[in-house]
């Protein structure tokens, strides 16, 4: 009962799209979704291994993101790509409102093969990219970690891609990607100023020392 309850309010709100889709926000979508994933986790922090619990997070999760692409919720977006898994693509989104307000980001990946992994958090808030968020992983380890600099739904902002060039070493460095207004909404800008499709990691690693770095970031 306490698990069906968890997603009562969502589940009321995608029932009734059909009648109510011009009043509800993707910023409300953004929240409730945050609000039920922070549910998936105990008082101290720990998360709670309940199947019926994770499969009913990501099926609300997938609805709200097939809620926002049929009302033209998603805007502009990049790939991540990396020489060290090939076949790995992530997909980085712009979610905004009607309005063409910030709104937050939809990141997804082209593929979920660990236990659990499609429930992963997809759609990050205001609140999250504010507190930072982990973008790609490699064998358990943060390779791109974002976190967001002064975000405003109306003149978008800077968030700061940081990335270890030396993983044992503990060595990092990082990027700044725009998130600039445009007529159209918001778009993502290099460094220099320029859009771009795909963001490139040179990834090098060692097998005899259990170790690897990103030596390249590259805006295409």
């Amino acid at each position: 009962m306490m698990i069906k309850s968890i997603f009562l309010t969502l589940t009321l709100v995608f029932s009734t799209l059909a009648v109510h889709a011009q009043s509800i926000t993707a910023t409300q979508i953004l929240n409730q979704i945050h609000t039920d994933y922070a549910k998936r986790f105990d008082s101290a922090g720990r998360y709670i291994d309940d199947q019926n619990l994770t499969d009913q997070f990501k099926n609300s999760q997938l609805q709200a993101i097939q809620f926002l692409r049929q009302n033209k919720m998603i805007g502009q977006s990049f790939q991540i790509q990396n020489s060290a898994m090939s076949d790995l693509v992530v997909t980085v989104s712009i979610v905004q409102e009607k309005n063409l307000d910030f709104a937050g980001l939809l990141v997804e990946r082209n593929k979920y093969e660990a236990r659990n992994s499609d429930a992963l958090l997809r759609l990050f808030n205001f609140p999250i990219l504010a507190g930072g968020m982990s973008m790609v992983t490699l064998n358990g380890s943060t390779v791109v970690h974002l976190k967001s600099l002064n975000l405003t739904p109306t003149a978008g902002g800077v968030v700061v891609l940081k990335y270890p060039t030396d993983f044992n070493s503990n060595q990092f460095s990082q990027t700044q990607i725009s998130i600039a207004k445009t007529q159209q909404g918001f778009s993502f800008k290099s460094p220099a100023g320029a859009s771009f499709m795909t963001l490139f990691l040179k990834v090098w690693y060692s097998i005899f020392s259990q170790n690897f770095g990103i030596e390249n970031v590259s805006f295409q």
